[in-house]
């Protein structure tokens, strides 16, 4: 029979991020937490039965959002070469992600379940990350930042308050992390359309930036949009499968990205970077994504590539991999 090798109290630790609760921002930096909190997506999809000590993966309602993949200490889930799991020791390393790291304009291609049972709440990856911001998307999304820390045990918070002055106003930012000195804050948002329809994302993150650099003075940090949904929509305007044309709304959405210095990572390109981590180790970790931030071409990143405004056209390039 098999049991889970690790300690735990009420739930297995490959279902579970357990969050420190801030008020504030400053709170965040100082360390000055009000509780703790676990979160899970795993009952939200029902995808997993935890009723025993090992866990049991329903792989007709996984959507291979590889949250327990990314939480397993002992990484004793297996991927299949079809990114379907089964929960057993296995070692990732013989799961070859290389042709997916290396080929350009190829977005990866994740499971859709296609079965009709009305039980089934989600029937892939994108439909979950494009229903629910705060239980679905920003829970998932601080998972696999957590997991791409080089750190062990890094500081990682949802819903961390702001008090923004240039509006009089409070805010709130969906994830934000901690690790190798830098802050990292993701404004996460279900789908494109959704976003663009508001329109407060590149204002939001403005309002973030300026708060944010009075508070911690000299310290880097890195403020993001963590975009869910369908990934097609994000592509450039001028890629042939771009999905979000119409009333040139990607062209827009472009626009203001380049206009106001604002980054993005869909949330299938922040799974493709965790899936590269287990592959390549600590190479593909925050410090990664910290390097493409830097560079002021970089407005971007999916699963196919990097996204770079360069001789006035928007380009997918390649992951750079470790020598």
């Amino acid at each position: 029979m098999k049991n889970c090798s690790f300690e735990y109290n009420k739930f297995q630790p490959c279902l579970t991020l357990e969050t420190k609760k801030f008020s504030y921002l400053s709170d965040f930096i100082n360390n000055s937490p009000k509780g703790l909190k676990n979160n899970m997506v795993a009952h939200e999809i029902d995808c997993i039965d935890s009723s025993k000590s090992a866990i049991e993966i329903d792989n007709t309602k996984c959507i291979s959002c590889m949250f327990c993949v990314f939480s397993c200490p002992g990484n004793l889930i297996n991927i299949d070469d079809k990114y379907k799991l089964n929960s057993q020791c296995s070692d990732c390393g013989k799961i070859d992600f290389r042709n997916d790291v290396s080929s350009e304009n190829n977005l990866i291609k994740l499971p859709i379940i296609k079965s009709l049972k009305n039980k089934i709440k989600y029937k892939s990856f994108e439909d979950f990350t494009g229903i629910n911001e705060t239980k679905n998307i920003s829970v998932w999304g601080a998972k696999v930042i957590e997991f791409l820390a080089k750190e062990d045990n890094p500081k990682v918070a949802l819903e961390v308050g702001m008090k923004i002055k240039s509006r009089n106003r409070g805010g709130r930012m969906d994830i934000c992390a901690s690790s190798g000195g830098n802050l990292f804050v993701a404004e996460a948002k279900i789908t494109f359309h959704k976003m663009m329809d508001e329109d407060r994302y590149y204002s939001q993150i403005i309002a973030y930036k300026k708060e944010i650099k009075n508070i911690l003075k000299s310290k880097t940090f890195y403020t993001f949009l963590l975009i869910g949904g369908e990934e097609t929509d994000l592509l450039p305007f001028d890629n042939q499968k771009c999905t979000s044309n119409v009333g040139n709304r990607s062209k827009t959405f472009y626009h203001n990205l380049k206009k106001h210095g604002i980054r993005f990572i869909s949330a299938n390109g922040l799974l493709k970077l965790g899936l590269m981590k287990l592959k390549f180790g600590n190479f593909y970790s925050l410090d990664y994504l910290a390097s493409l931030f830097d560079d002021a071409s970089v407005v971007g990143v999916l699963s196919s590539g990097i996204i770079v405004f360069e001789n006035q056209s928007l380009i997918i390039k390649n992951f750079y991999e470790p020598s």
